[in-house]
């Protein structure tokens, strides 16, 4: 069985990936997935050829995936074979490469929840060479363990006000937290710790910034904003806006059902899980206070459908992104209470 805990993720990236035919990862938390994708494709080297397969492509063409594993350069470099949307008819189509004793191209599979009964998570876990991940909803005290982990492999390690400091500034969003640990290995390279004065610099409010800045723009519909912070962002972390924007609304979803319940705004902010960092109170507080229960649900509901717009429609994915954005500031706008 080729089963990876996430605490082993940050070994198999460093040490396993040359022997590996391939990589399943699944899961309800789209933006824990996303992440795990993006430290896939950064742990080859810079200027792997990477070449992104939609799921349904593949159903409709059953030599497209065993072509795209089996057709290496001439020159023995593997190329990254990403594989959006997998689910269990992929199983099948997938058999000579779950079933490989040697590496073609790297076959990567990205899927959403898969049961136990799932045909490709059974099929994906008997192989001998082809490895699993399971990225499951996210606790605070998860994230933070996948940060230590992540730190370990590099030979550091969080001083203790410095690990308080990371979670406050990054909150236990997988995502945000994954990206900023690799900005720390990169800042603190030759250290042995990672102290306060390196979290306070190499994080801080640029951590967030943009990503922040966005989410708020979208919330108030403020147009300009949304398109200049989206154009200076960079393609990874544009793949990274709707999970996180998910998650937010998520979040405003369950502060304003419990606004509604109990009267107080204050009470719903204050008994938030897990805690609202402080910096960000004051938007929080007035996105939940005007924005009702019912419009946030819709502009859920339009962010799913644009999810698997951008899944279908992976050349484009930039363009729907922008454009789905618009359209959530545009339902904020007129919506506000």
């Amino acid at each position: 069985m080729s089963v990876l805990r996430e605490t082993d993720f940050a070994g198999f990236l460093k040490r396993g990936l040359a022997d590996a035919v391939g990589l399943l990862i699944y899961g309800g938390n789209e933006s824990g997935v996303g992440a795990a994708v993006d430290r896939v494709v950064s742990a080859f080297t810079k200027g792997t050829p990477l070449r992104r397969l939609d799921a349904s492509a593949v159903k409709e063409d059953a030599a497209l995936l065993d072509e795209a594993f089996r057709s290496m350069s001439l020159l023995g470099d593997r190329e990254l074979v990403v594989v959006d949307g997998a689910d269990d008819a992929t199983a099948k189509l997938a058999g000579s490469i779950f079933a490989a004793t040697s590496p073609g191209n790297f076959v990567l599979l990205v899927a959403g929840n898969l049961s136990k009964a799932s045909a490709l998570r059974k099929a994906a876990e008997e192989s001998q060479r082809f490895f699993v991940l399971a990225v499951y909803d996210a606790k605070p005290e998860d994230v933070l363990q996948q940060a230590d982990a992540a730190l370990r492999v590099s030979g550091l390690k969080f001083e203790q006000d410095a690990r308080d400091l990371f979670f406050d500034l990054i909150g236990a969003e997988p995502a945000l937290a994954l990206r900023e640990v690799e900005k720390l290995i990169l800042y603190c390279h030759g250290q042995s710790s990672v102290s306060l004065a390196d979290v306070s610099a190499c994080c801080g409010d640029q951590a967030a910034g943009d990503i922040d800045g966005l989410t708020d723009a979208v919330m108030r519909g403020d147009f300009l904003t949304m398109d200049h912070v989206y154009a200076r962002l960079g393609e990874q972390e544009q793949r990274s806006i709707f999970p996180l924007l998910s998650l937010h609304l998520v979040k405003l979803q369950n502060l304003r059902a419990d606004f509604e319940r109990s009267g107080s705004l204050e009470g719903a902010l204050r008994a938030a899980k897990p805690p609202i960092f402080f910096m960000r109170k004051a938007a929080m507080s007035e996105q939940v206070r005007s924005l009702p229960l019912h419009a946030l649900l819709q502009m859920q509901q339009r962010l799913e459908d644009a999810t698997l717009q951008q899944r279908s429609n992976a050349a484009v994915a930039g363009a729907i992104g922008l454009r789905t954005l618009f359209a959530l500031g545009d339902m904020a706008r007129r919506e506000r209470v």
